[in-house]
């Protein structure tokens, strides 16, 4: 049963409305400064999160897309295997995608920080948990996203009860 956490410290490029202007600032400053793929420390309550549904039993796999620069790949996977994320695969889809490519493959949830995929997500009928973060305090609650704006700790028990039966 796979399961998509997306919330590496770098965040998914925002193309459409629903950020913040630091989410903005943030990744025109990413984009210019590609090391930091390389450098940044996780969240930590992501990487424990991340740790107990590996642990529960769900294959973890990433959705990013990240296709600014020709390392990309290599470094994302150094990231991980760095700051000791569990890893199942990463998957480099454009964000626009993203909602149909979690349907197609069957994927149990996501986990994302960008509202608009939460929305695509559910509208595909796809469980979806928002993380809150500053950038997406405009949420709606709408059908098939489980819990609105939750922290990874929130996510993590729902989702362990809910494979362990």
């Amino acid at each position: 049963m796979g399961i998509l956490p997306q919330e590496f410290v770098l965040k998914q490029f925002v193309e459409e409305c629903f950020y913040k202007p630091e989410y903005d600032k943030f990744f025109s400053w990413v984009f210019t400064h590609t090391d930091v793929f390389r450098t940044i420390e996780p969240y930590r309550e992501a990487l424990i999160a991340i740790m107990v549904l590996a642990d529960a039993g769900y294959e973890i796999h990433y959705c990013t897309d990240r296709f600014q620069y020709k390392d990309v790949y290599e470094d994302t996977y150094r990231w991980l295997y760095r700051w000791g994320f569990p890893c199942d695969y990463v998957n480099f889809v454009r964000t626009e995608d993203k909602a149909e490519f979690v349907k197609r493959n069957e994927y149990f949830a996501i986990i994302e920080d960008r509202t608009q995929t939460v929305y695509d997500c559910a509208k595909l009928e796809v469980p979806s948990y928002l993380i809150a973060r500053s950038w997406n305090e405009d949420y709606q609650e709408i059908p098939n996203a489980p819990l609105a704006r939750v922290s990874w700790a929130d996510i993590t028990k729902p989702l362990v009860d809910h494979i362990k039966g």
